[in-house]
């Protein structure tokens, strides 16, 4: 389980403002600070957005919109002693 105040997992976006989330990711997880997961969410279906989620690290990658069984699936695999709550 997570540490408390500590999130559990990251649902990046990755068109934003200032820094995108290529960007911010890279920074999250360069840092090693945390082992927080992080999940490109987007409106892009590119091969090329795919891959470079991949080699930025990027724990999975799913396309808007996310639809609660996405969602659920996401934290029982990401997120340890994840319970569903109906």
């Amino acid at each position: 389980a997570p540490a408390p105040n500590m999130y559990s997992l990251i649902l990046m976006d990755l068109r934003m403002p200032v820094m995108d989330g290529f960007e911010a990711t890279k920074i999250i997880k360069d840092s090693n600070a945390c082992n927080i997961p992080v999940v490109a969410l987007t409106g892009e279906t590119s091969e090329e957005n795919r891959q470079r989620c991949n080699e930025i690290g990027f724990d999975d990658y799913k396309t808007k919109p996310l639809k609660r069984p996405q969602l659920e699936e996401l934290l029982n695999k990401l997120v340890p002693g994840y319970v569903s709550v109906g």
